[in-house]
């Protein structure tokens, strides 16, 4: 479990995450909205104030006046402070975190609470340390596993009867040592999963209690749900294994009669909760303490098992995100309804949970598109701990944006009758892909009918590049493990240097939904290849980051920029959106409109085209002796012509390197750190980021790598900016793997500054071109 001590340091700074992240994307807000920045200082802010309040001996203030800690919960809470702090990011070996885990491992207890909070700090603990806390997990585990009671838990274990906010909380403890690799006996799940099945109301939801006449309670239907799903991952089962569909088992019928009770009443709760600690709401007519925030920590946990965005049309993290920013600005801190670190400890970990980054989204469609309902649940978990990361599926479909389905850089497809997609639906598909988003299809029990339609539309999406089989020299065989070409057999459609598309009319998902890394490790480590090819390994983008900033007609633009692309003989246009990105983060960031007209022919280049021209390819560049004048003339004429690598190709950039010299005949000079053009009055580049390629590649280290742009001085300014490394991907805000160049953040604020500087640049009429003779005709 050592992949874990990465995991968990994710947010031992978080701030610093922000600032160095190439991935990531400075936010501006609508008016009423809240960037991920401010997530993270909320972060920050709980942090600080768990440990403002921690005692001299290491644990945290009981919640009652009681000696008696198993009645007081003095242990549920300083374990409950503890696995919040280390989820955000907290080292085992800091100072006060070993005070903490060392007063937990002193204390005796037999509260349901107190033991499965404690798993939960010692499961995190053990991903940093397995040889000191893995004992101490098995320990609680068998605790909680020997102390139940047909399925429930009562305040104390082995006393019999229970309700179900006990009986919830001695799973999730349990539920711990599984993911701890601990075996649980398999009639344990079973017996937690008959409780919850017999004690659902008709109306699908839960009581605290289970009698049919209480009320029915938000957070009791949240325990109900995720139980569930916990349940559903860890009894073994086969009933998968063909494609009859399983829509009408038991378990599968409670969990969707639940949410469809959930979405209609979850956010009550949140209307009601005003922070006020002078104002304590109750649950309906069962008397109970509103306890805001271990209701959000319920919706966290059903949002990210269920894969579900939205609960009906509200989004969840950002709607229980939005109210604990509210009150933490309001207030300076979040008040709780026992103890203030109690409500600090939940919203710590609905934020740094919520915000987790989602590496594949699973599109659901009219059809069969959830017969194994639980392959990327599976998968995804899996990836992150062999990728060494904390990353989570979401379920998503063609009614909603495009910028939805970018959420996530893989849009994962699946089915065995096949889909039947609109001329409408199909077009997202096309601007998913073209935005930077790439699909992977695979099919189920071998589905002729599904191969068909997905044959049919990627024929639709990209008629001049038919799927190919991958050859064994391929990344996408060696990206994260080494696997042999055609286990599983792959196809894949490629344009330039990045992954469009990947198919396989092998059954993976069957391996997932049954968890079989082991005798099927190909299914996995094929999947692990694609996702780590198309991210390059890359930080990925928070939840709530947009790739694309929205639209805001309410901008008025202080500037227009005419930028140009540029036509020639080879692939010119290798992202036909990476242009159009740049100018949408241009007008949101910098109230600036880059006007952006259809490629243009190079022998054709005028300085009306644009201030600045953009030139970019992958294979050799060739230019004829009209193209070379036009080029001269453009920047002898005050344009600024931008010439980078797609990719880092190396072919493109050795062959533009040497035309640029043909062209201007002066010699191409690096612009070190302290050149003018990142040093903009307003617009300063601090920090020069690199994908992951290009720092294995050009043996880049350290925290403040150098910048490695080029120019051509033209006129006593830098006429000619030459790069080759990548702009145009990170452009786009991609990285996929052999991607050589800047990250996507560096990158842009590196186009921003050449235009803005091109934009003020002096023009004047092209100088006249001279008149070649024309060719003698020989008789």
């Amino acid at each position: 479990m050592a992949w874990m001590t990465k995991r968990n340091w994710t947010g031992i700074a978080l701030l610093g995450v922000l600032v160095s992240c190439g991935v990531c994307i400075a936010q501006v807000p609508r008016p009423g909205e809240f960037t991920d920045e401010q997530v993270v200082q909320a972060i920050q802010k709980g942090i600080d104030l768990l440990w403002k309040n921690q005692q001299l001996d290491g644990s945290w203030p009981a919640c009652k006046q009681d000696s008696n800690k198993d009645r007081n919960y003095e242990i549920g809470i300083t374990a409950l402070a503890a696995y919040a702090l280390m989820d955000a990011g907290v080292s085992v070996n800091d100072e006060k975190m070993i005070k903490a885990l060392t007063w937990l491992s002193k204390q005796e207890t037999k509260a349901t609470y107190n033991l499965a909070m404690r798993c939960q700090a010692w499961l995190l603990a053990s991903r940093q340390d397995n040889t000191k806390y893995s004992k101490l997990l098995q320990k609680d585990v068998d605790a909680l596993v020997k102390g139940g009671t047909g399925g429930g838990y009562g305040y104390f274990v082995n006393e019999g009867g229970g309700d179900n906010s006990n009986s919830q909380y001695g799973v999730l403890g349990v539920w711990a040592g599984a993911d701890g690799n601990i075996q649980i006996p398999a009639a344990y799940w079973a017996a937690v999963q008959k409780k919850w099945l017999a004690g659902q109301k008709s109306d699908g939801s839960w009581s605290y209690w289970d009698v049919a006449a209480k009320a029915s309670s938000p957070t009791m239907a949240a325990a109900g749900i995720a139980t569930l799903f916990v349940c559903i991952d860890n009894i073994p089962t086969t009933r998968f294994n063909s494609c009859a569909g399983q829509e009408n088992a038991p378990d599968l019928k409670a969990i969707k009669k639940a949410m469809e009770w959930f979405e209609k009443n979850f956010s009550y709760p949140l209307e009601q909760y005003a922070g006020d600690p002078n104002k304590r709401f109750i649950e309906a007519e069962e008397q109970i303490p509103l306890q805001f925030h271990y209701h959000l920590y319920g919706i966290e946990r059903i949002g990210l098992a269920s894969g579900y965005k939205y609960f009906g049309q509200a989004d969840w993290y950002r709607r229980g995100a939005a109210a604990l920013l509210k009150d933490l600005n309001t207030y300076g801190k979040w008040y709780g309804t026992y103890t203030d670190d109690v409500s600090t400890a939940y919203a710590i970990l609905f934020l740094v949970r919520g915000r987790q980054p989602i590496l594949m989204n699973k599109l659901e469609y009219a059809g069969d598109w959830d017969l194994r309902p639980r392959d990327l649940a599976n998968l995804v978990r899996w990836y992150s701990g062999v990728s060494e990361t904390v990353c989570h599926w979401q379920i998503t479909n063609l009614s909603r944006p495009v910028e939805e389905l970018l959420d996530a850089p893989i849009l994962y497809i699946s089915g065995f009758k096949g889909p039947k997609f609109t001329d409408e639906e199909i077009g997202k598909l096309r601007q998913f892909v073209l935005r930077g988003g790439t699909i992977f299809s695979v099919v189920e029990c071998n589905g002729a009918a599904f191969k068909q339609e997905m044959a049919r539309v990627y024929a639709a999406l990209f008629p001049d590049n038919p799927l190919t089989p991958v050859p064994q020299e391929h990344p996408l065989n060696t990206a994260h493990f080494k696997i042999q070409a055609g286990r599983p057999k792959l196809s894949y459609i490629q344009k330039g240097v990045r992954i469009l598309a990947v198919h396989c009319e092998e059954d993976l998902a069957v391996a997932w939904q049954n968890r079989m890394q082991a005798a099927q490790k190909q299914a996995f480590e094929a999947a692990a290849n694609i996702a780590s090819f198309v991210t390059d390994k890359a930080t990925l983008r928070s939840r709530g980051i947009a790739a694309w900033p929205a639209e805001d007609s309410s901008i008025k633009p202080a500037k227009t920029i005419k930028l140009a692309r540029l036509k020639h003989a080879g692939t010119f246009d290798p992202e036909p959106l990476a242009y159009a990105r740049l100018a949408a983060l241009m007008l949101a960031r910098e109230k600036l409109k880059v006007e952006l007209a259809e490629p243009v022919a190079i022998k054709d280049l005028t300085v009306q085209s644009g201030a600045a021209a953009g030139l970019t390819g992958v294979e050799e560049l060739k230019l004829d002796d009209d193209e070379k004048d036009a080029i001269k003339n453009y920047v002898q004429a005050g344009g600024t012509l931008v010439v980078d690598a797609a990719g880092g190709s190396q072919q493109f950039a050795e062959s533009a390197e040497k035309l640029l010299g043909e062209i201007f005949g002066g010699k191409i000079e690096t612009l070190d750190a302290k050149n003018e053009l990142y040093n903009l009055p307003q617009y300063k580049i601090d920090k020069f980021a690199y994908s992951r390629t290009a720092r294995i590649r050009l043996g880049i280290s350290g925290p403040n790598p150098k910048p490695k742009l080029t120019a051509i001085s033209v006129s006593g300014r830098a006429g000619v900016i030459f790069s080759r490394e990548d702009l145009t991907e990170a452009l786009l805000g991609c990285q996929p793997a052999g991607c050589c160049g800047y990250a996507p953040e560096t990158a842009w604020q590196i186009m921003r500054n050449i235009l803005i500087a091109a934009s003020d640049a002096p023009k004047s009429a092209a100088p006249p071109q001279e008149k070649k003779p024309a060719p003698t005709t020989v008789p």
